[in-house]
């Protein structure tokens, strides 16, 4: 029920001590490096995109606090299109999106019936519970920033392109994707 933020050098969890609709205070959650892009909170584990990687921080203890480093879960770079969001989908499995500069390779694609072994450009990944294996959703994507499910479980996401281009006749204007199993979505 508290807000949890990111920035360089920290992860903090808001708090409203008097009850006045306001934080107040902060409680320092865990330390990182560069920020997070995304985050999700799945019972006691956090998963945070930022520093290069998916990580997951463990707060069994309930307390606000990490209980210690997070365990690397996959790498991606922390660029402009980089890793992004992180969700829990509604089939229990994690989902990550990341943009064109992230270099997906076959750590990201472990699981054998990955409907895509080779991503080019940005890509959506699906991890099973526990961070037991990975495999590659769709991709062909320039720089999706988010995503979300609606009640059948259906993927949407919003692609952006290279907005300086805008009037010239490669141009490529943002998009919403209603996901494909496997498919390539153009860039």
């Amino acid at each position: 029920g508290n807000v949890v933020v990111t920035s360089q050098g920290y992860i903090r969890t808001l708090l409203d001590t008097d009850g006045d609709g306001r934080a107040d205070s902060s409680t320092l959650f865990a330390a990182t490096r560069t920020g997070g892009m995304g985050m999700c909170f799945d019972g006691p584990s956090l998963y945070f995109v930022g520093d290069g990687a998916l990580f997951r921080f463990e707060d069994a203890d309930g307390n606000g606090v990490a209980d210690g480093p997070p365990q690397r879960l996959l790498s991606m770079e922390f660029l402009e299109h980089g890793g992004h969001a992180v969700r829990k989908g509604p089939d229990g499995w994690l989902y990550v999106v990341v943009g064109n500069e992230t270099t997906i390779t076959n750590e990201h694609a472990r699981l054998p019936g990955s409907p895509i072994m080779r991503a080019e450009a940005g890509a959506l990944l699906r991890l099973a519970p526990g961070g037991g294996g990975s495999e590659i959703i769709a991709d062909g994507f320039r720089n999706p920033y988010d995503f979300d499910f609606n009640s059948f479980g259906d993927v949407f996401t919003y692609d952006s392109d290279v907005e300086a281009d805008y009037f010239l006749p490669w141009y490529t204007p943002t998009r919403i994707y209603h996901v494909a199993h496997g498919g390539h979505h153009g860039w």
